[in-house]
């Protein structure tokens, strides 16, 4: 199978989540993040935490670390503890910022007017006497 197949395979876990397709997203992940282990590829550690945040919001704390590090480990790329608590943190930020981002981009960049309609920046229609 190509490698480029896991990463395929890992967007398609991640949309999946998005979806709220719960239990295909984390059948997907995990064989994506599999795939990725034996590949040795970069975006191993985004598999294991997105498997992580599907986990959390389960309730399930705790087992994507634990089997992110048993990843690493058995791949030979130990992080220490500290790199993996930032890394973790760094991928809670991201997940927050692209959810605080689609809220975003549903309102629209237009300051109100006071006094005056949305459409009425010169103010013609407000009464001058």
């Amino acid at each position: 199978m190509p490698s480029w197949s896991e990463t395929a395979r890992l967007d398609l876990g991640i949309t999946l989540s998005r979806l709220h397709r719960t239990e295909e997203a984390r059948a997907t992940l995990s064989a994506a993040h599999e795939g990725l282990v034996r590949l040795n590829h970069p975006r191993q550690l985004e598999a294991a935490t997105q498997l992580r945040l599907l986990d959390e919001a389960d309730g399930i704390d705790g087992r994507g670390s634990t089997a992110a590090r048993a990843h690493h480990d058995a791949a030979g790329t130990h992080l220490a503890e500290g790199v993996l608590n930032a890394l973790d943190k760094v991928a809670t930020v991201a997940e927050q910022a692209r959810s605080k981002g689609a809220a975003a981009k549903n309102k629209t960049d237009r300051t109100p007017i006071p006094g005056g309609k949305s459409g009425d920046a010169s103010g013609a229609s407000r009464s001058s006497g």
